[in-house]
C-alpha cells in the first residue's frame, strides 16, 4: 500500500542484534504514530485511511528523502537517522524530526475534504558501540505513551 519497508524489514535490519552502531556513531530512531487512525477509517472510510497512509509516507520521504523509513504497524512508522559524530548530532536530528512532524500536521486534502491528522512522535538516541535489537521499538512506544501523558512539545526524546 505505501511502498515502503515493513516491520519485517526493520527487524532484519535493526531488530535482530546484527546491526551494530560503531564507536562514535549515533543513531536516532524516530517513531511516528497516527493518532486515532481507526476512528478516521470508521468515520471517513478505509479508502480515506489508505490515502492518509500513502500521503504520510510521501510527506515523510519529501522531508527526509535519504533516511531509511519503515512502516512497523498499521499506523506506525520508524525512521533511522544516522550520525557520524556526537558534535551537533542532536541538533541535526531535531531539525529533521521537526521538519517531518511539521509536514505531517498540515491538513490533508482527500476527495475534496480537508482533514487534520494528529501524530504522536518519539525519538530514541543510541550511541555506539552497541548492538541494536528489537527493544528499541518498545522504548519508542513507551516514550510516546509518556509523552501523551505529559506533553511538553511536538515529540518526546530519550537518550540511552
Amino acid at each position: 500500500l505505501t511502498n515502503t519497508n515493513n516491520r519485517f524489514s526493520f527487524m532484519v535490519d535493526y531488530g535482530s542484534g546484527k546491526a551494530s552502531i560503531e564507536k562514535d556513531e549515533i543513531y536516532y530512531f524516530m517513531m511516528l504514530d497516527i493518532k486515532n487512525f481507526s476512528d478516521i477509517n470508521i468515520s471517513n472510510g478505509n479508502d480515506t485511511g489508505d490515502q492518509i497512509l500513502k500521503q504520510t509516507v510521501s510527506r515523510i520521504k519529501a522531508a527526509s528523502p535519504d533516511i531509511p523509513l519503515f512502516r512497523t504497524g498499521s499506523d506506525e512508522f520508524v525512521l533511522v537517522i544516522k550520525e557520524k559524530s556526537e558534535s551537533g548530532s542532536f541538533e541535526r536530528a531535531k531539525v529533521i524530526a521537526d521538519k517531518i512532524y511539521d509536514s505531517l500536521t498540515k491538513p490533508y486534502n482527500i476527495n475534496n475534504i480537508s482533514l487534520q491528522v494528529k501524530y504522536s512522535a518519539a525519538m530514541v538516541k543510541k550511541n555506539g558501540p552497541l548492538a541494536v535489537d528489537a527493544s528499541v521499538l518498545g522504548e519508542m512506544k513507551q516514550l510516546m505513551l509518556e509523552g501523551e501523558r505529559n506533553p511538553s512539545g511536538k515529540w518526546s526524546y530519550s537518550s540511552t
